[in-house]
């Protein structure tokens, strides 16, 4: 036997082990990829949610009197009304629909659901998307209910999609 090289049948067989362990290996790594960005989808969901939930109760904080507004299904407005020494009215809304077309926006007011003055985007409606702003009065101009689906897409051509649901409700501090 001559010992001085590989034969074409041994160097086969080694590419073949080796691409074996190699797949073996990858499948972990592709799945822990996958649960990555799945878990990153619901962690921007959540905090793109959050973030529209906190900046409307450090409006409902100073306001004297909120009013509800429904344009349909998933869609909704509310209006703040505060002092205007406090930057007075604040109209938010958002959902699927236009006007706002996924989008949750800010205005200095409304009339008649929609917003009128410069605009302030919280979720632009690309990446992040509100499915559903819903609010339900409890007490009037004292305690509202708000429900809110906001759906995150980690690439924009993607069809995985992230749902964070956020349901709570806001007192008004200074509400009759």
């Amino acid at each position: 036997m001559n010992r001085h090289g590989v034969t074409l049948i041994e160097l086969l067989m080694a590419l073949v082990i080796s691409a074996i362990a190699m797949m073996a290996l990858a499948i972990p790594f592709v799945a822990e990829r996958a649960f990555w960005g799945s878990g990153k989808a619901q962690a921007e969901s959540q905090r793109d949610a959050e973030m529209v939930i906190r900046a409307m109760a450090a409006v409902a904080r100073e306001a004297t009197a909120y009013t509800p507004i429904s344009n349909g299904p998933g869609y909704g407005a509310i209006s703040f009304g505060r002092d205007v020494s406090l930057g007075g009215e604040r109209c938010f809304q958002g959902g699927p629909n236009s006007p706002t077309n996924g989008r949750f926006v800010v205005h200095p007011a409304c009339a008649g659901g929609v917003g009128v003055g410069a605009e302030t985007v919280l979720i632009d409606g690309i990446r992040s998307r509100v499915e559903e702003f819903s609010i339900t009065s409890v007490i009037p101009n004292k305690l509202a209910r708000l429900r809110l689906v906001v759906s995150h897409h980690p690439i924009v051509t993607s069809p995985r999609v992230e749902r964070e649901v956020l349901e709570t409700e806001l007192f008004l501090r200074n509400g009759s």
